[in-house]
């Protein structure tokens, strides 16, 4: 899927074709490029030297992340429940969205299809 901004282009690719599982970004900026791939993330800076973290375990190591996913499932059960500041809810919305364009851009060859606010997704969603 490729998503374009006014100024910047995002492709990210999902599969459960592959012979493995991995996991990796990589942004270029005007100003760095931060990395991750399997346990370290990196920052390149025209300037310096690149820096180098640590971060175990690998995201590849399964679909199951229970440092983040717990406190993200609960602030999405208290966002439906009550409302919250629905910017837990606008994001999933969004996903589901997006999710749903890039299946029906697929069908259609790969033809560009626009993405709506996040604001108007919810909206729909609650309607």
């Amino acid at each position: 899927m490729r998503v374009t901004f006014p100024d910047a282009t995002a492709e990210i690719l999902l599969t459960w074709a592959a012979d493995e599982r991995r996991n990796w970004a990589r942004l270029d900026g005007a100003d760095g490029a931060p990395r991750a791939a399997r346990t370290t993330r990196s920052c390149s800076r025209a300037a310096r030297e690149t820096e180098q973290w640590p971060c175990p375990p690998a995201l590849s190591n399964g679909s199951v992340h229970p440092d983040w996913f717990a406190p993200v499932a609960g602030q999405f059960v208290e966002a439906t429940g009550t409302g919250g500041d629905g910017a837990n809810l606008a994001e999933a919305s969004a996903l589901r969205h997006a999710r749903g364009l890039a299946r029906e851009s697929s069908r259609r060859d790969g033809e560009t299809l626009p993405v709506p606010p996040a604001s108007a997704l919810v909206q729909a969603e609650r309607a």
